[in-house]
């Protein structure tokens, strides 16, 4: 039984070094250049993105809207 807990412990030692190594190098996302638009997708989920009568309004939208200017 103590081997089988030692196993377990090494795992998740290896596990958690390994994210703590890689982790942030693969979450990195790739650098904007000036030229180009962003493109950003959107979902209605009331409040943040409510579409009615084709407006799209709500707090994700006004959020864009502020980070645009």
């Amino acid at each position: 039984m103590w081997k089988k807990k030692k196993i377990g412990i090494i795992g998740l030692v290896i596990i958690i070094v390994t994210l703590f190594r890689f982790g942030p190098a693969i979450a990195e996302p790739e650098a904007q250049s000036d030229g180009e638009p962003l493109i950003v997708v959107i979902k209605s989920i009331p409040p943040f993105v409510i579409i009615e009568d084709e407006r799209i309004s709500g707090f994700s939208i006004d959020l864009w809207e502020e980070i645009a200017q």
